[in-house]
């Protein structure tokens, strides 16, 4: 099992692209049922800064200016915070699983209570297995293109910046088999999860505010997946891509092709064309 994490510190300019931090931040708090200490740094004056203003004010004036500001911009700091919170738990107590998600969930059939959550094929229970969270990236896209109901797109769009913003994906945008892997740099990669994403990154283009943005993480996932992963030609039994993961746990399909890989990545293809060419994604 993953190692007890009580608290998350989270460093932040507030700025608006701090939120995809701060949602990275907030899943992992809700995994591990820890907080999360929000920290902002404020560079105080220079030497000679302070001995430019003291030439107007008196030091002790200068001190109370300061005391002043640092309070306002404190007060001010956590305003953003709250209505980050608000805005990113849906004002309530708790958004749990709001972005990485759970594999398998038991529920008891007659009272529904939840009696256990699985990831079997992940590292751990509460890590982030990366085709999983390619499927719920896919899957609420999907669910938004069918109903038009905006809390599936916000979804969407949560796990988007999940991904995309996590620290421990590759710079290449494809993968490893879990986020939580503890070998990582050393883990495989999963082909299939990265041509999962990078095809629904395409159809979430066309739905998002920030469309562009995620078409171009789109465009160098799939750049990636067709030169660094593709198979030698002739070789790997006509699969396209190499280097998927199945199950590592149970030693099954490990580093190998997969043809759900071939699938998608061929559908992002076909995306990206569709999308070049000004023809709806679906």
């Amino acid at each position: 099992m993953l190692p007890k994490i009580e608290t998350i510190l989270y460093t932040t300019d507030v700025e608006p692209s701090a939120v995809y931090v701060f949602r990275y931040a907030l899943a992992l708090a809700q995994q591990h049922h820890a907080k999360i200490v929000a920290v902002h740094g404020m560079e105080p004056l220079t030497p000679f800064g302070q001995s430019l203003v003291e030439q107007y004010i008196t030091h002790d004036v200068s001190e109370e200016m300061h005391k002043k500001a640092r309070e306002t911009i404190k007060t001010d700091l956590k305003k953003r915070i709250e209505l980050l919170c608000a805005k990113e738990c849906d004002n309530t107590p708790s958004c749990e699983n709001s972005v990485s998600s759970i594999h398998v969930v038991d529920y008891d059939t007659i009272t529904g209570e939840v009696r256990q959550k699985n990831t079997h094929q992940g590292y751990a229970d509460e890590s982030s297995w990366a085709r999983g969270q390619a499927w719920g990236l896919y899957g609420f896209t999907m669910t938004y293109r069918c109903t038009k109901d905006k809390q599936f797109l916000d979804q969407a769009e949560k796990i988007a910046g999940f991904l995309l913003n996590h620290p421990r994906l590759p710079e290449d945008l494809v993968p490893y088999w879990d986020f939580d892997a503890p070998g990582i740099p050393n883990e495989e990669r999963d082909v299939s999860a990265g041509a999962i994403i990078a095809s629904a990154l395409y159809e979430l283009s066309t739905y998002s505010e920030n469309g562009a943005e995620i078409k171009e993480k789109a465009d160098l996932m799939l750049e990636s997946l067709g030169s660094i992963y593709a198979s030698p030609a002739g070789e790997n039994y006509g699969f396209i891509l190499h280097h998927s993961v199945g199950n590592k746990h149970g030693n099954s399909e490990v580093d190998v092709p997969l043809n759900y890989a071939d699938y998608y990545f061929l559908e992002a293809l076909v995306r990206q064309e569709r999308l070049a060419n000004n023809k709806p994604v679906v």
